[in-house]
């Protein structure tokens, strides 16, 4: 007789039952082992991402100088606008060249930040350069030290958000 008996499946059946869940409670266990190392890594990196404290007013500065570069003769406003450009390629190249940085462009809440501060931004300059061309001088150097302070607070403002995101972002 080459068919099994009724007790012959049914044990069977049960082994490999045994089996499965014992190899389903091991990929669980090594499952949840790999997320608490990658939630590990995260906070590992959230302590190590540095952000030097002059970064925020270098930013506010050269975004200050190019609201100001439109308001100087010519010749003298490509010379601020060269000036802003290595300040803020300078201070970009600092920023990466470290161990752990991150992109201002990542998904979540810092990427809806940094485009409303590129909006913001905008808003200053081209506000600024119209009022000029209307005759309001006083814009430029209020639009300025504006676009300074709100350089500063951004700066600040992200790696809070940033640093949030990244805590409380647990992978399960």
């Amino acid at each position: 007789m080459t068919g099994k008996t009724e007790y012959q499946d049914k044990t069977s059946g049960e082994k490999s039952d045994r089996r499965a869940g014992k190899e389903l409670h091991v990929d669980r266990v090594s499952a949840q082992a790999a997320l608490s190392m990658v939630n590990q890594q995260k906070q590992n990196i959230v302590e190590r991402l540095h952000i030097p404290w002059w970064q925020g007013p270098l930013t506010g500065l050269c975004m200050a100088i190019l609201v100001v570069s439109h308001a100087v003769p010519t010749p003298y406003n490509l010379l601020l606008v060269g000036i802003a450009c290595v300040g803020i390629f300078a201070m970009l190249r600092s920023y990466t060249s470290q161990p752990v940085w991150v992109s201002g462009w990542r998904k979540g809440k810092t990427r809806s930040l940094s485009v409303t501060f590129f909006i913001v931004y905008l808003l200053h300059y081209f506000g600024s350069m119209w009022l000029f061309s209307r005759g309001h001088s006083w814009i430029i150097p209020v639009t300025a030290f504006s676009i300074f302070i709100v350089a500063i607070i951004y700066g600040r403002v992200w790696v809070a958000v940033w640093r949030k995101d990244m805590e409380t972002d647990d992978v399960r």
